[in-house]
């Protein structure tokens, strides 16, 4: 099982800049907020907090940079890759995960992830590393762009979500019943080919038969 927190980079999407908005700043709004994060798992208003614009750039000060703006997100969380499933059992471990509390399934092309809420113990309550200096390597190659404050406004990797086994179960009818046309095909293809190799040999052995028939010496009187 792998463990991974940062998502893949996804390209910047295109934003539309309000009227009055300071030159050289980014507006942030939190309104799909929730749409990835489940209700609960972060007050209302640290929310808020994420609609603060932020500078870009190297000589930006910290506290009016991107991640200086942010209530950090990306320390609010683990994810792990799991098996996605391949038969009507799987869902079983599936549904297990979602039974318990802060936790969440979703995928990314063909790979699933489950992601459990919890909030990092060096996180302080600035929302600044209390470990910085010496802050797991997984912390310090997680880049900026790309991170969980993009993935906020655009939800551009994800492309299912489940956060309760309502969801999941919802979808599992479908997949089931999709999974048992495909396995009956796979049947009939099996066979119609198990016959058709029946038909083969004894096709062969009659043909073997009539040469053996035909070569066989043939005694008479004289």
């Amino acid at each position: 099982m792998v463990v991974t927190i940062a998502k893949p980079p996804v390209p910047p999407a295109t934003r539309n800049t309000p009227p009055g908005t300071p030159a050289g700043t980014t507006p942030r709004a939190s309104s799909a907020l929730f749409e990835l994060w489940p209700p609960g798992v972060l007050p209302h208003d640290e929310a808020a907090l994420l609609a603060r614009p932020y500078k870009s750039g190297r000589a930006v000060p910290l506290e009016q940079s991107k991640c200086g703006t942010c209530i950090a997100l990306c320390c609010r969380y683990i994810a792990f890759e799991v098996d996605g499933p391949t038969e009507p059992r799987d869902f079983e471990l599936l549904r297990w995960f979602l039974l318990h509390e802060g936790t969440q399934l979703f995928v990314e092309g063909r790979t699933w992830f489950l992601q459990v809420f919890v909030r990092c113990r060096a996180l302080g309550a600035d929302y600044r590393c209390t470990i910085y200096d010496t802050r797991p390597e997984i912390c310090r190659s997680y880049e900026a762009d790309g991170c969980d404050r993009d993935e906020v406004e655009r939800k551009a990797t994800i492309t299912r979500m489940f956060r309760s086994v309502e969801e999941l179960e919802a979808w599992r009818v479908p997949w089931v019943k999709r999974w048992e046309a495909k396995r009956k095909r796979v049947r009939r293809l099996a066979a119609v080919k198990a016959a058709r190799t029946r038909a083969r040999r004894r096709a062969a052995r009659r043909r073997a038969g009539g040469a053996l028939g035909a070569t066989r010496p043939r005694s008479g009187r004289t």
